[in-house]
């Protein structure tokens, strides 16, 4: 952000002025890229306008191949992964009942649906 017009500072505390109270660290606010705020108040007095704090986004650094998406029945995950479908099989099945496929979907097969391994939760 700008440094102080007075003083030519910007380190110290920094203060929202507008961001997203959902996006938190440890239970505390913290600023995205594009969120408003300054910084300048290690100074005495705020001489810095409140800035966008712009950032860039960093794309993954990977191709699709890479994610090697199978079908379900022929997916083999190394130790401590676990199979994934990429779209949820509740979205094609009745609630509550797997085997029940939706009047819209009777050619889905979960175990030919496109799967990949994912890190286990537990």
């Amino acid at each position: 952000p700008k440094k102080n017009l007075i003083t030519s500072v910007n380190t110290g505390k920094e203060y929202n002025h507008a961001w997203s109270g959902n996006v938190k660290m440890d239970g505390e606010p913290v600023s995205r890229f594009s969120d408003l705020g300054s910084n300048d108040h290690a100074s005495p007095a705020a001489g810095g306008p409140p800035m966008s704090l712009i950032s860039t986004a960093t794309p993954a650094d990977f191709t699709c191949d890479m994610l090697e998406i199978k079908p379900y029945k022929d997916l083999e995950c190394p130790e401590g992964y676990e199979k994934e479908h990429t779209t949820e099989v509740r979205f094609f099945t009745a609630a509550g009942v797997r085997d029940l496929t939706l009047d819209c979907c009777k050619a889905y097969d979960e175990q030919e649906a496109p799967c990949i391994c994912m890190k286990a939760k537990w």
